[in-house]
């Protein structure tokens, strides 16, 4: 299977083929067969990342059956991945316990609309443009961010605004329609972080650890950008991410992008040419000492916490309960 996504993806094999930063072939096969032997399996995730020539410990990192056992082993509390899996649960959970992430305004499931404790059922696209209009009237807002509530990597998120309402509204009706999506309000984010990249909310990724003895620990955090016109930061969406210096909460060197697309490294903002390498995050210390906190609210043994950090301190925009093990992985320098 992971063979199959490397060989059919043009985008991930000209990404390596291109990359400056590959080691020598003679390296790479031997790594290959060093890895193949030690972990016991065909070692393709290591074109993911391990090929570039910064990366001496490739042992360290784990190989596609590792991160399979340990999700395997994270989905067990079906409780508590629950409440994580669904973007509408999380929100109601957080409104419970006083949990800082974005205010819900409303949400949708197969064209019912739900808003004030009210429903509104099979509004056409017409209505809906005049019934969004008057919620963001009501709320004093004039732009909402729409995700859908199991979806993951930034896939189908869409930002409506007066300006562009009925626009967006009928290049989405179809999945709107379909789909069941939570409405909140836009994060404001941070002055300093916008002199990065402003058109998306740059979110640090946090994955916390909770031992069987109820331990938590926080074991990486990396920071992603979204570039161009994105509204989502996810690699898997043509952003990039950086690793954090998890005790001065600084940006490291060097980020990159994912092999799919291009996998190259990362110093300087593509779009704003802002130098990564020292930027000190606003509100870091605040933003470990949260997602320690809510931990224990849900206890995972492990959740992937992305957090955006607006003028107030930091917020959570959501929890994975499965969260894509190579980000962390690459930002710790190796989770092993």
């Amino acid at each position: 299977m992971a063979i199959l996504r490397f060989v059919e993806n043009p985008g991930r094999i000209k990404g390596y083929l291109n990359d400056p930063d590959k080691k020598p072939l003679f390296q790479v096969i031997k790594e290959l067969v060093v890895l193949a032997m030690y972990k016991k399996e065909m070692p393709y995730y290591y074109f993911l990342h391990l090929y570039k020539k910064e990366v001496k410990n490739i042992k360290d990192f784990l190989s596609t059956k590792e991160r399979a056992l340990v999700r395997k082993d994270i989905v067990k509390k079906y409780e508590l991945v629950s409440i994580l899996h669904n973007k509408l649960s999380f929100a109601l959970y957080c409104e419970i316990y006083n949990l800082k992430t974005p205010e819900p305004i409303l949400y949708s499931l197969s064209n019912n609309y739900y808003y004030n404790k009210k429903v509104t059922t099979n509004i056409n696209n017409r209505d809906l443009v005049i019934y969004i209009r008057d919620i963001l009237k009501n709320e004093s807002v004039d732009e909402l961010f729409v995700r859908p509530l199991s979806l993951f990597g930034g896939t189908g998120c869409f930002k409506l605004t007066l300006d562009n309402l009925e626009a967006t509204l009928e290049e989405q009706r179809e999945s709107l329609q379909n789909g069941n999506y939570l409405f909140t309000k836009v994060v404001k984010q941070h002055p300093e972080i916008n002199k990065i990249q402003e058109k998306s909310v740059n979110t640090i990724r946090m994955l916390t650890h909770v031992t069987d003895e109820g331990k938590i620990s926080m074991l990486s955090a990396v920071m992603r950008f979204g570039v161009g016109d994105s509204v989502v930061d996810n690699s898997s969406a043509g952003g990039f991410y950086i690793p954090i210096n998890l005790k001065e909460g600084t940006l490291m060197s060097k980020g990159w992008a994912k092999t799919d697309f291009g996998g190259e490294r990362i110093t300087h903002h593509p779009d704003s040419k802002f130098k990564l390498e020292g930027f000190k995050i606003p509100f870091y210390k605040e933003s470990c000492e949260m997602v320690i906190e809510y931990t224990k609210y849900i206890p995972n043994k492990l959740i992937g916490w992305d957090v955006a950090i607006t003028p107030d301190g930091p917020t959570i925009i959501e929890a994975n309960d499965s969260p894509y093990l190579g980000l962390s992985d690459i930002g710790a320098g190796g989770l092993l």
